[in-house]
């Protein structure tokens, strides 16, 4: 499992780049966070860009309204059909990064 997303990221890395702002930038890049693979430069934008979507209500800081907006976010890249996006989300989307 591990060097099929390693083999994946490498491959989307070097087809498509990494840029700020892509929802499917940020998918790789997290998926190489959650297996532990080291990351590198080019997945620090999109994985600011993932931590960075954080949700309020009325009592502060809602966990649920971020982690929705995060899954959110990571299914609006049109690839995603492995169900990794809920994986990521499972294990990050309730994390505030820098509190």
């Amino acid at each position: 499992m591990k060097s099929v997303a390693i083999i994946f990221i490498a491959l989307f890395t070097t087809s498509f780049g990494a840029d700020a702002g892509d929802s499917c930038a940020t998918l790789m890049c997290m998926s190489g966070k959650l297996v532990g693979a080291s990351t590198g430069k080019s997945c620090a934008g999109p994985m600011a860009d993932y931590f960075k979507i954080v949700r309020f209500d009325r009592h502060g800081y809602s966990e649920n309204k971020t982690k929705n907006a995060r899954q959110a976010c990571l299914d609006s890249c049109s690839s995603e059909t492995t169900g990794e996006g809920k994986r990521i989300n499972d294990k990050f989307g309730t994390m505030r990064v820098g509190s």
